[in-house]
């Protein structure tokens, strides 16, 4: 089996046609919305509860309503579709190689210099997805996200994670926790729950807390 590996300076196709959102098609549907998670993101709106185009996205979380996870994906929205951080962190929701290979995108994960110097982790793509797919396929992107959401959901109410659902720290919302977890792991979400805060994670921890 052949993988792709990627580090930083990777090659990007940057941007996706649009589609019909009346589609019946879930698949295509996610798509043509998520696509412009790009946009919103330029002119990332005040309002909380702006969406796209005036479409919902079908909720990854149950108990969670459509409105709600629209709101929380915008919100996790933080990059350009092709992007590629300088922690190798890729796409619009900026997915750390290490997380990319729990949903199975990656394998083979390990950490290594990147040009600049800086310790990043990398991986290899499982074919037939590569780099450069995924950097240009929105829905490949949002996918990976709900496939991450549900997992850490599954994790928490298994107890792997530290942080219990039912009962989260006073003022923690489930999006907020969700945040510091997609943004940071699980270790990042007990450093949090000690107080050690991550200044680059208050932001959108703020900005997802009390969605739901």
């Amino acid at each position: 089996m052949k993988h792709s590996s990627y580090l930083l300076g990777v090659d990007v196709v940057a941007g996706v046609d649009a589609v019909d959102a009346d589609t019946d098609n879930e698949a295509v549907l996610g798509a043509a919305a998520v696509a412009e998670i790009e946009a919103v993101t330029a002119a990332r709106p005040t309002a909380r509860s702006a969406k796209l185009d005036g479409r919902v996205l079908r909720s990854e979380i149950e108990g969670v309503t459509d409105s709600q996870w629209t709101d929380f994906v915008l919100a996790l929205a933080t990059a350009t579709l092709g992007s590629v951080s300088a922690s190798n962190a890729m796409g619009m929701f900026e997915l750390k190689p290490r997380r990319m290979a729990d949903v199975g995108l990656l394998k083979n994960v390990r950490c290594t210099e990147s040009p600049t110097g800086r310790l990043v982790w990398v991986g290899d793509f499982v074919a037939p997805m590569t780099s450069k797919k995924f950097l240009s396929d929105a829905d490949a992107q949002y996918r990976a996200l709900g496939d991450s959401m549900r997992d850490y959901m599954s994790r928490m109410y298994d107890g792997e994670i530290d942080c219990d659902v039912e009962a989260l720290p006073e003022g923690m919302s489930l999006s907020g926790a969700l945040a510091i977890l997609h943004r940071c792991g699980p270790t990042g979400l007990r450093k949090w729950l000690d107080e050690d805060r991550f200044s680059d994670t208050v932001a959108l921890y703020e900005r997802c807390n009390g969605i739901f």
